[in-house]
């Protein structure tokens, strides 16, 4: 978000990060470079009295603290020093988690975040900049049946409203704006009004209006045509590697000059674009992912095979369902055996499957050999926008070669310049998920910085107006 608003025109007072990995890409990037991780970490650690702290570290223009703890120290202290740094803001962006507006699903009232909108919200009262600017998942603008009389990013456009601002909700599409993936998310953006009376708009949707909207005048401008997955990156294959297409070249003109690191020199020692080892099973699947998908087979099938024999119903349904695709795909199947056991790691694997037996029964014992639980991993399509970027690595498989993506080329579909350096360890697992933010889950937790460049743009014009 502050790569992309700092390219529009923004000037960084102060940011503010919880998890110290995020923090270090963040200062390493828009404010220093860091030599030595673990030094910079040392020296951002905290202090004995907290206000002193943080007096340094808004110095800094980097805040690593739990944002409850900013609000107590703001409301509490007369430190003109601190106070300062909330007077006179144009804007205040930021994505803080919304699962306090909405007990349904999966959401648990005594969630430690629960409470971070708010006091996201209680630093927008105490600084009442002209513009905020709020950052969410498509899941906010819905409503869940039983729990909420509205949907939860109206908690905040409500709020918002009572402060005195007009609010423009708006469900935006990466892909509209350069980004080369099929990415939606709710924006808030909240205008200060001094004399016109505040307001909540309607939602407004990328694709479309509700009830006759008209467009609003907040929206930012779109691009025209859409960046594919191959055009973002192409130069990065290990084999038969393209030239950077004028995407690469846009966001290493546009973006990476805000950076503070490295200058960009080619593809050769590009940070962050290590290769995962893979085994000769995972190779397997991820090729035979691949050659599904070009005959065009459900991407499903060696999932169904993983949980088809389940003693429950959704076994029996994966059973089924396994059972009719292979039937509806009879005509195929012959090719498509052919080209998995001509592949050398494919044929290396499935070598117990006997040839001598019928094509319907080899196939189904291969689906068996490859299968996996994993339910969202997906081949890309070269061709198109990416599917949305998450945080685990495995759920995209790359367009041609069999591995998963580096975090250097879901970067690149995110629109991030080469010379922005992710920092922390790689990706983690298990329980560690919830406690740490690496390299992978940064990216795929990121706001597009194109996407934000052309809100950024939208705000600096309202501004200027």
């Amino acid at each position: 978000m502050s790569l992309g608003l700092e390219a529009a025109g923004f000037d960084l007072v102060f940011a503010l990060e919880r998890s110290p990995d995020a923090a270090a890409t963040y200062f390493h990037n828009l404010i220093e470079p860091i030599d030595s991780h673990h030094e910079w970490r040392q020296s951002y650690a905290a202090g004995p009295n907290d206000l002193d702290h943080l007096k340094r570290q808004l110095k800094k223009k980097l805040v690593v603290m739990d944002i409850r703890r900013i609000v107590d120290l703001i409301g509490s202290s007369k430190d003109k020093e601190v106070r300062s740094y909330f007077k006179d803001i144009d804007l205040i962006a930021g994505g803080p988690p919304c699962q306090g507006f909405s007990v349904a699903g999966k959401r648990n009232l005594n969630d430690d975040r629960n409470s971070l909108a708010g006091q996201f919200l209680e630093v927008v009262k105490l600084a009442r900049p002209r513009f905020v600017l709020v950052e969410n998942v498509e899941g906010m603008a819905s409503k869940f049946k039983g729990y909420d009389s509205h949907a939860p990013l109206y908690g905040i456009a409500e709020v918002l409203e009572k402060i005195g601002y007009e609010v423009q909700p708006m469900l935006l599409n990466a892909k509209y704006y350069g980004v080369p993936q099929n990415r939606s998310r709710v924006f808030i953006l909240g205008c200060l009004r001094s004399k016109q009376k505040s307001r909540v708009h309607q939602l407004y949707k990328q694709n479309g209006t509700i009830n006759g909207h008209q467009t609003p005048t907040l929206l930012p401008k779109t691009v025209s045509g859409q960046v594919t997955v191959k055009k973002a990156i192409q130069d990065l294959k290990v084999k038969w590697a393209q030239p950077p297409s004028d995407y690469i070249k846009l966001l290493n003109r546009e973006l990476g000059g805000i950076v503070t690191g490295q200058k960009i020199r080619g593809t050769r020692g590009l940070p962050n674009h290590e290769l995962r080892h893979h085994s000769l099973r995972t190779r397997s699947r991820f090729k035979s992912l691949q050659i599904l998908k070009r005959f065009g087979l459900h991407k499903d099938l060696i999932y169904w095979a993983a949980i088809a024999d389940e003693d429950s119903s959704t076994g029996a349904r994966a059973c089924e369902r396994l059972k009719q695709e292979i039937a509806g795909a009879a005509d195929v199947i012959p090719g498509v055996l052919e080209v998995l056991e001509s592949d050398n790691d494919i044929s290396a694997y499935i070598s117990h499957v006997r040839r001598t037996q019928s094509a319907k029964t080899r196939f189904a014992k291969i689906l068996k050999a490859l299968s996996s639980k994993k339910h969202s991993q997906k081949v890309l399509d070269g061709d198109t926008t990416s599917s949305t970027i998450m945080t685990i690595p495995d759920d995209c498989v790359h367009y041609v070669e069999p591995r998963v993506l580096t975090v250097r080329e879901e970067a690149r579909l995110q629109s991030f310049p080469d010379n922005f350096e992710f920092k922390g360890k790689v990706t983690t697992g298990g329980s560690q998920r919830e406690k740490e933010v690496p390299q992978y889950t940064q990216v795929g937790n990121a706001v597009p910085p194109l996407l934000a460049k052309a809100i950024g743009k939208t705000i600096i014009r309202c501004i200027d107006e």
